[in-house]
């Protein structure tokens, strides 16, 4: 009877056919293993059949650790939408522990933590300015409608994460 011979796979000393596969250096980072093991079965027929399977899936896992990360500049990224600039004020305001998006209650000639904020805020770019807005209360403080750039960079980073999970989970 003529043995088949499978590419990283060995019998264990307990009789087990197992999948063992070391991970590239350069790749272990990305991957979040050093090496890739699964038990493919007791008998060598249980190991053939498992083998092609679980083998594709591993040269899947590796070759979309090796794809370079998505760089959103080439997307225009470098240009900033009102939305950006309006997601970057309310994240520079919550992490000053004020959400501008609930109200704020005073009473007549009190002074809040919010104006005194805006007192000393120093503008420095356009977030800056719509997170002055927000704190004052002057001007238009409602979420601007998406762009067609928003929009693509929402398809575009919501695709590589599904494909990244689709490949990683397969």
């Amino acid at each position: 009877m003529k043995t088949v011979r499978l590419r990283y796979v060995t019998r264990t000393k307990t009789g087990s056919y197992e999948y063992r596969r070391q991970v590239p250096k350069a790749l272990r980072g990305r991957v979040g293993k050093f090496e890739i093991k699964k038990v493919l079965g007791f008998s060598e027929a249980q190991a053939i059949r498992g083998y092609s399977a679980f083998h594709e899936q591993v040269e899947r896992l590796l070759a979309a650790a090796k794809l370079p990360e998505i760089n959103l500049t080439t997307l225009g990224n470098s240009h900033k939408t009102a939305m950006d600039n309006y997601r970057e004020a309310l994240a520079r305001l919550k992490a000053v522990s004020i959400d501008p998006t609930e109200p704020l209650y005073s009473e007549p000639g009190e002074v809040t933590q919010a104006d005194l904020l805006a007192d000393h805020w120093v503008v420095n770019d356009t977030a800056d300015s719509v997170a002055i807005r927000m704190l004052t209360g002057v001007g238009n403080v409602k979420p601007p409608v998406a762009t067609f750039m928003d929009a693509s960079r929402l398809y575009v980073t919501t695709k590589s994460r599904a494909k990244r999970t689709n490949i990683e989970s397969a």
